[in-house]
């Protein structure tokens, strides 16, 4: 496999178009397809914005990777049955490779890194929609104000968790939604802490 085509495996796992994937690398949509097309290399100001969106420079320049141990699954978050039941393999809609790195730096445990596909715009400025939220499921309970995927009554939110009180606060940052308190502790399930996320813009 060529250079050129593991950008392209790349770009595609992420569901990105060649236009969307140029934003990520900041550089022009004709370049990104030349880069594709091995027509021509990218350079390092290129290769330095995708390591900073979490790609595997050293696979994609060389093909050696542990695509296993640094591939984050992304499930889907919208679904009817409750977001328990994004992290299994039938809502897998695509994966990421990252770098070694990316798991240092973001403080996830590498094994319980998961991504879900951010629907909406209730978490704006930080989330925006078809964003790729990363996140760190070791973490089952509330710790401290913080983002958070979770279930709640049988319905999937990503929200920041705040305690008010003697209660959970689930907060959207964007100002025209309104704060609510988890009334029921025992309704919520915590999927994981949000810890970073691609922007799919």
């Amino acid at each position: 496999m060529t250079i050129g085509a593991r950008l392209k495996k790349i770009r595609e796992n992420l569901g990105l178009s060649q236009a969307s994937m140029a934003t990520v690398a900041k550089c022009h949509k004709k370049s990104w397809e030349g880069y594709e097309a091995d027509n021509n290399l990218p350079g390092g100001e290129v290769l330095s914005n995708l390591a900073k969106a979490g790609v595997d420079i050293n696979w994609i320049l060389t093909g050696q990777a542990n695509q296993t141990e640094n591939t984050i699954n992304i499930y889907d978050v919208e679904f009817s049955a409750g977001c328990g039941s994004i992290i299994s393999e039938e809502n897998i809609i695509s994966s990421l490779v990252v770098s070694d790195d990316f798991f240092e730096i973001y403080s996830i445990p590498r094994k319980f890194a998961a991504g879900v596909k951010v629907r909406g715009d209730s978490m704006q400025p930080k989330l925006f929609e078809k964003d790729i939220a990363i996140l760190d499921m070791s973490v089952k309970q509330f710790s401290n104000d913080a983002m958070y995927a979770f279930e709640y009554d049988g319905s999937c939110f990503i929200k920041k968790l705040q305690l008010a009180g003697d209660k959970l606060r689930a907060i959207s940052l964007n100002p025209e939604y309104a704060p609510w308190d988890i009334e029921n502790e025992e309704l919520l399930h915590i999927v994981g802490k949000i810890k970073a996320a691609i922007c799919k813009a």
